[in-house]
């Protein structure tokens, strides 16, 4: 990730233009190369050209990096959105060079081409970078920000759920957590909607929490997400674990009370008896105490703490049937949060 950060910030490529070279001073080997440049470039797109001495550097270099970053510093300085999409889509599928390079092309590649808004292209560019790096982030987040604005609202949620297992919330961005919240709005999963505006809260500390405490109270006028006036749940801490009754779907099973994991989960037995819906084609990568674990993104229908009903909500399924032991799931701060929360030596009241 640290190598691929790097090239993400340099940058990179090409472009020529048609009186940059006279073909009498260049053999057959460099008018094609000219000639191919031209052609990627989009010679008649009435843009401008780039600098003849770096234009001729790059045509003795057609896939060296180092020049690369310099024609697309000056193409992204020049605002030649264009020409950057359509160069570093063709650098990245022929020119031979590391991962991390080609995964910064496609990077350059997808956000030129969602300025220009050709979506398809940098959804296109997006998907080649996540198949190069399926553990890289950046590549879900540029996955993601194309499918949202192409209405693939389900499969945005998926890319935002990995990098929300993976990445600290109180490193995630706001543009982040308010497009992941859009996409879940867009489905009408206000409940997690809120969730995801109360996890903000608490890892942002933002100035504007009036503005935030308004949505959410514009989303549970919407929304069931809320238990109904009750008795406190009382649980008790047994050699360091907090055992909880929880219901998904109407089946119900024993949890851990876990403050300290984002969003709540279930292992893949009680996932199938429950009826949770997940795609085994897209894996989504969680921190858990034990490391590193592979689980499915779902939602719940209908989740009951304690006989409490606290409406519809987000679960990952974890991929290991005996993941969690004699547990059936963890109960995380997505759920937890719905409730005003005490703690009192080894023993917790839900509210």
């Amino acid at each position: 990730m640290k190598n691929l950060s790097i090239v993400f910030l340099t940058g990179f490529y090409l472009f020529l233009i048609s009186d940059l070279v006279n073909a009498e001073s260049f053999n057959t080997e460099d008018i094609y190369k000219q000639d191919w440049y031209l052609k990627a470039l989009g010679e008649y797109d009435n843009t401008k050209n780039i600098p003849s001495s770096l234009a001729n550097k790059l045509n003795g270099e057609p896939c060296g990096n180092r020049i690369h970053r310099k024609v697309i510093k000056y193409l992204k300085r020049s605002s030649q959105s264009r020409q950057l999409a359509n160069l570093t889509m063709k650098w990245a599928g022929d020119c031979k060079l590391g991962k991390p390079i080609i995964a910064g092309y496609l990077l350059e590649a997808s956000m030129a081409y969602r300025i220009i808004g050709e979506i398809d292209k940098a959804k296109s560019a997006a998907e080649k970078m996540v198949a190069l790096l399926p553990h890289s982030y950046q590549a879900k987040l540029q996955l993601a920000a194309s499918q949202l604005i192409l209405g693939e609202f389900e499969s945005a949620i998926e890319q935002y759920t990995w990098v929300f297992q993976t990445i600290k919330p109180s490193k995630i961005g706001y543009s982040i957590y308010n497009k992941f919240i859009d996409s879940f709005e867009n489905v009408g999963r206000g409940c997690d909607a809120i969730d995801l505006y109360r996890l903000m809260i608490r890892a942002k500390n933002p100035d504007n929490k009036d503005y935030i405490q308004g949505r959410i109270n514009t989303l549970q006028n919407e929304y069931s997400c809320n238990s109904v006036e009750s008795d406190s749940i009382q649980l008790r801490s047994y050699n360091g674990v907090v055992p909880i009754e929880v219901s998904i779907n109407g089946v119900s099973g024993v949890f851990v009370f876990d403050t300290g994991a984002t969003t709540t989960s279930v292992n893949l037995n009680f996932a199938n008896k429950s009826g949770l819906i997940f795609n085994k084609k897209r894996i989504v990568r969680i921190n858990t105490a034990n490391g590193v674990s592979n689980a499915y993104a779902s939602h719940a229908r209908e989740i009951n703490v304690e006989n409490r009903g606290v409406g519809s909500g987000q679960v990952l399924v974890l991929q290991n049937t005996d993941s969690l032991g004699k547990y059936d799931g963890l109960l995380g701060m997505n759920i937890i949060s719905r409730f005003s929360i005490e703690k009192n030596g080894s023993k917790w009241i839900l509210k």
